[in-house]
């Protein structure tokens, strides 16, 4: 039987469980005389010594930082091997367009007999499942966070059957959208365009905006935009991960194609889900239908 290995995670949680026993819990008792008993060790030096020690403003902040760094990596590997097990991961974001192009895309692979879970975000977030079910995901007054998408993905990948899934990018700050990038780890990202809106956070500048939507973009990944003003923005973040760039041209979509939907939709988002499938194997005829 071959011996397990000692990970990162388990040598920090092993230092915090040290930590506990030695500092926070001693410290914890009043009885100076029963920390003795407990605790032999503090014969060394006399209890007095180890008390002024625990009480020590570098070991209390050391050991809740060690606490705290323990977490983060048990998280952070738990999100890492969920999210692997999902062959496919498209993550949406743009300025206008994201909820309608993550719902065209999440729709147009399950329609090719894909099992997808699509999500989108703001007021009304949904949960879209294999079956074209939606489900409410937080209540009107429950504001969004990072963990709800960490927390979804896990639940995704346990049933170890999802071919892919099509998430729309809750987050506006520029650190939030690239933490947000970093655990879905998409294999195919999508900027929908570059508008004035959200300037507070991520301007002033259109071209700060459009540097940070390009926070998505996956390292040696692809990412597919139909921008054409600041493309060379676009670009220029792509080059700096080794990542793609793939052009979308809304004036590929027929007038005709606008009237199967029975809802007010753009040109341009159904182009840019119609690249997403072709770069999937996906013929645009099969994905319209």
């Amino acid at each position: 039987m071959n011996p397990r290995k000692i990970t990162l995670r388990h040598a920090a949680e092993i230092v915090f469980a040290i930590a506990f026993l030695l500092i926070w819990l001693p410290r914890a008792i009043p009885n100076q005389a029963l920390v003795s008993l407990l605790w032999p060790v503090y014969h060394w030096y006399g209890v007095d010594y180890y008390v002024r020690l625990v009480k020590a403003p570098g070991v209390l902040i050391g050991s809740i930082v060690l606490g705290f760094s323990a977490v983060l990596a048990r998280e952070y590997s738990a999100s890492l091997k969920a999210v692997r097990k999902i062959p496919t991961r498209i993550h949406v974001t743009g300025t206008r367009g994201k909820t309608t192009t993550t719902r065209l895309i999440g729709a147009a692979l399950r329609h090719h007999g894909l099992k997808v879970i699509t999500k989108t975000t703001g007021k009304a977030a949904r949960l879209i499942d294999e079956d074209a079910v939606e489900h409410r995901i937080r209540e009107h007054h429950e504001a969004p966070n990072l963990r709800e998408q960490r927390r979804i993905i896990g639940q995704v990948a346990s049933n170890g059957e999802t071919d892919a899934i099509v998430f729309e990018c809750m987050s506006i700050r520029p650190r939030n959208i690239t933490a947000e990038s970093k655990f879905v780890r998409p294999t195919i990202s999508v900027i929908t365009n570059v508008r004035a809106d959200h300037l507070d956070f991520m301007g002033p500048t259109l071209e700060d905006v459009a540097w940070t939507l390009s926070g998505i973009i996956p390292k040696n990944g692809l990412v597919v935009t139909p921008e054409k003003k600041y493309l060379p923005v676009i670009r220029r973040s792509a080059e700096e991960k080794a990542a793609r760039v793939i052009e979308v041209d809304e004036s590929s979509v027929a007038d005709e194609i606008l009237q199967k939907f029975p809802y007010m939709i753009f040109k341009e988002n159904i182009a840019t889900a119609l690249a997403v499938c072709g770069l999937l194997g996906i013929r645009s005829e099969d994905a319209i239908d």
